[in-house]
């Protein structure tokens, strides 16, 4: 067994059954599937021809927890983690992820990122919008967000790269994003994946900014293309506003260093942020343990992640 493919989801069904579907049989011998239900309404039968493995989570706790159990089921040393809404477009993936893993086994890499949604729905049409990872914006104001009050602010907020950060093949990329990312298992629990993540939000930013901070890299393989489901979201899951605040109040009380308190000064001017600062209180040994875990092993800070981010982006000449 070459990979552990995990496919986390949320009343998802029929689209993992679609991404099933997009497993090519000449892959199928090489990886194991884990399916992790994180607490769906409904079951579904799945229809695939290989080994797969079903985990049924009774309580809701969000995509990250999802590949967290995952990976713990996990038998092989190489880790494909996808979204329920995700399709594989060619024979190649697999090949690609594994060649890349080689070269590189403290990375998280994704691929080119297709834009599916209910007027492009054709993962072979050539005019589908691309994404190729993105960057994140720290500290957002009105000027980020068009149509926002004056006195708008959040963080951590990703913005797609609409074209590679190099000529390369594979380059160095901010952050992952698309909903499809390689890693090696061993790195991923020295990491300690997605710990503490809750529901929804801030997901890539949180992984992506940790493991660069440890002295791993992010990166892209342009010659993966996979389709990402930008569709009917609302129906498939509830995301109320305090879940996107809380995963917020993590990244930047775990991750932000000398900067949380302007960070979380940022935090408080968003909808949602007394429920999720209730909720964070009541959390708040497990992020200090998060937080401590993180200034022992991290070699690197978030403000040297800003200014490496800002800097590979203007060599670049690619400001998205």
């Amino acid at each position: 067994m070459e990979a552990s493919v995990i496919v986390g989801y949320h009343n998802e069904a029929g689209l993992v059954q679609l991404l099933l579907e997009s497993i090519d049989e000449s892959i199928r011998n090489r990886i194991e599937v884990i399916l992790v239900d994180d607490a769906s309404e409904a079951t579904y039968d799945y229809s695939y021809d290989g080994e797969i493995k079903l985990i049924r989570l009774k309580e809701r706790r969000g995509i990250g927890h999802a590949f967290d159990v995952g990976v713990w089921h996990a038998r092989a040393d190489n880790i494909i983690l996808c979204g329920g809404d995700i399709v594989f477009k060619d024979k190649l993936w697999l090949d690609y992820f594994l060649a890349d893993l080689i070269h590189d086994d403290e990375a998280i890499i994704c691929g080119k990122c297709l834009n599916l949604h209910e007027h492009a729905w054709d993962i072979n049409d050539p005019g589908l919008v691309e994404g190729y990872g993105a960057r994140i914006i720290p500290f957002v104001t009105s000027e980020d967000v068009p149509n926002s009050p004056e006195d708008f602010k959040s963080v951590f907020q990703t913005r797609w790269l609409a074209k590679p950060l190099g000529e390369d093949s594979v380059v160095e990329v901010p952050c992952v994003l698309g909903g499809c990312y390689a890693i090696k298992k061993k790195w991923y629990e020295y990491l300690r994946g997605f710990e503490g993540h809750l529901y929804w939000g801030t997901l890539e930013p949180y992984i992506s900014i940790k493991n660069w901070m440890f002295g791993g890299s992010n990166k892209v393989d342009t010659r993966i293309e996979h389709g990402h489901w930008f569709i009917n979201k609302g129906s498939r899951f509830t995301v109320e506003r305090w879940h996107i605040v809380y995963n917020k109040i993590l990244v930047a009380f775990v991750l932000g260093g000398d900067l949380t308190p302007e960070l979380v000064d940022s935090i408080k001017m968003i909808s949602g942020h007394d429920v999720a600062a209730e909720k964070a209180l009541k959390d708040v040994e497990k992020i200090r343990e998060l937080r401590d875990y993180v200034e022992a092993f991290k070699v690197k800070s978030l403000s040297q992640y800003i200014a490496w981010q800002n800097s590979l982006i203007y060599k670049q000449g690619k400001s998205q």
